[in-house]
């Protein structure tokens, strides 16, 4: 029931924004990630393609993830919906935003996350705070095989979401790096305790067309006996505005 509830919470806010969505800038991007973990089993790729729909400092946008190579039993790997507004109180520019995920790990689970997020930019500096909401959940096929588990679900809630992040120079530039510390990425949302550290950069090729590059490194727990290396993955992607 509150995986629902969270679902038309998350309608509502389209419904509201949807109407001042005439016309608008789309925006395509696809990329694909390799690296290992250490659950990967060895070495892993991905892909993933990215639309996005932009009006007046509204974004609307969807994303799938597919899984080419690795120990996962499915192809398709996740599902992104995102909402986000810029808005500005006098000279303090920042955005509003909410996103979904729908990640499904095998045939029998299946795991959701939803959230809501703040961000603003101060000069070369970028910064987000948000809170997230996990549960982990049987599928259909699962219950139907284990149905005394049938309302078995595994809750995370009130997950502190950051980033902090810093570019040499301003988005206006051809070209840009920079390097920044989250616990979220488009299809992954950790715990506060297990940041990733980012390194990235992007490239103006053509008009409307971006290159972009990323560098990801992935620690198991921070500030404690227990934090150790987990894993690392590279990404590559273009970015196409029409």
């Amino acid at each position: 029931m509150k995986h629902k509830n969270s679902t038309m919470i998350f309608v509502l806010l389209l419904a509201l924004f949807l109407p001042r969505m005439m016309p608008a800038q789309w925006q395509f991007s696809a990329q694909a990630d390799a690296g290992e973990h250490n659950a990967s089993e060895g070495f892993y790729l991905r892909t993933g393609a990215i639309a996005e729909y932009r009006y007046a400092g509204t974004r609307l946008g969807a994303a799938l993830q597919f899984d080419l190579l690795g120990n996962v039993p499915k192809v398709w790997s996740g599902l992104n919906l995102h909402l986000n507004q810029e808005l500005k109180i006098r000279d303090f520019p920042f955005a509003l935003g909410a996103f979904f995920l729908y990640k499904p790990y095998s045939e029998l689970q299946y795991e959701n996350n939803w959230g809501l997020l703040a961000q603003t930019d101060y000069r070369h500096f970028h910064f987000m705070l948000g809170n997230g909401f996990r549960a982990f959940r049987l599928t259909r096929q699962a219950i139907q095989s284990f149905p005394e588990d049938a309302g078995t679900v595994i809750r995370e809630n009130w997950n502190l979401i950051y980033r902090i992040g810093y570019n040499l120079k301003s988005e206006e530039c051809t070209w840009n790096a920079g390097l920044a510390v989250t616990n979220m990425d488009r299809f992954l949302m950790n715990q506060e305790t297990n940041p990733m550290l980012l390194l990235h950069g992007n490239l103006e090729l053509v008009s409307d067309l971006d290159l972009f590059a990323e560098f990801w490194y992935k620690q198991a727990g921070v500030f404690n006996i227990s934090a150790n290396y987990f894993g690392f993955f590279f990404r590559m992607g273009a970015i196409w505005e029409l």
